[in-house]
């Protein structure tokens, strides 16, 4: 069995395991980089007010160029990494299953922010419904009650380290930093679903 388990957020991960050869694969969620508004250079200028000369190097006889205004840039997913993250194991005759942490109600959040998280959402659906892949979407406070996590991203950080460390599935990752604590929470959405995978018996799914 090959089963995806996601942290859908832009700082969030992505768990791939694969029963067949016993590893699990976790990565940060790939991201790229979206100029929103160019950046704004200005010629540099010395005391007197003239205009810089480049005076060695491959840009010799050039005026030396200054960013005034920095470019305005946020990050998007990185649909086709992700994507080949995705299928990398996953072939027809293995059965695959992707599951995926859905948003949690967002009161308290900018308009902003909902609308990239809904977005974001939605694009890791669609990946995984062209990917043929089936799909399962678990609400955070369903998968984090029943493991007893709470809100400490923490706490689920050395949860997800004793996992590990007590599984017999070969990782390319045992340990987490506090920043990487969407990693973490993609090892435990999978453990949530398949308990079995990680060596013990399944009490809910």
């Amino acid at each position: 069995m090959i089963l995806i388990s996601v942290d859908p957020g832009l700082n969030g991960g992505l768990c791939r395991i694969n029963t067949v050869t016993n590893t699990l694969t976790v990565i940060r969620m790939p991201t790229r980089i979206i100029i929103d508004k160019p950046a704004i250079t200005i010629f540099a200028r010395d005391a007197t007010g003239k205009k810089v000369l480049i005076k060695s190097g491959p840009h010799k006889g050039t005026y030396k160029s200054i960013i005034k205004t920095p470019a305005k840039t946020h990050k998007e997913l990185d649909c086709n990494t992700i994507v080949d993250f995705i299928i990398e194991e996953v072939y027809d005759e293995i059965e695959s299953y992707f599951v995926i942490e859905s948003p949690a109600m967002s009161i308290g959040n900018s308009s902003r922010s909902t609308a990239s998280t809904n977005r974001n959402f939605g694009k890791l659906l669609a990946i995984a419904e062209l990917s043929n892949i089936p799909i399962i979407q678990v609400p955070p406070h369903v998968w984090k009650g029943a493991l007893d996590l709470g809100r400490d991203k923490q706490v689920a950080i050395d949860f997800t380290q004793e996992l590990l460390t007590n599984c017999s599935l070969t990782a390319n990752q045992s340990t987490f930093t506090s920043a990487e604590d969407g990693l973490a929470e993609s090892v435990a959405i999978a453990y949530y679903y398949n308990k079995s995978i990680f060596g013990e018996t399944n009490d809910t799914n």
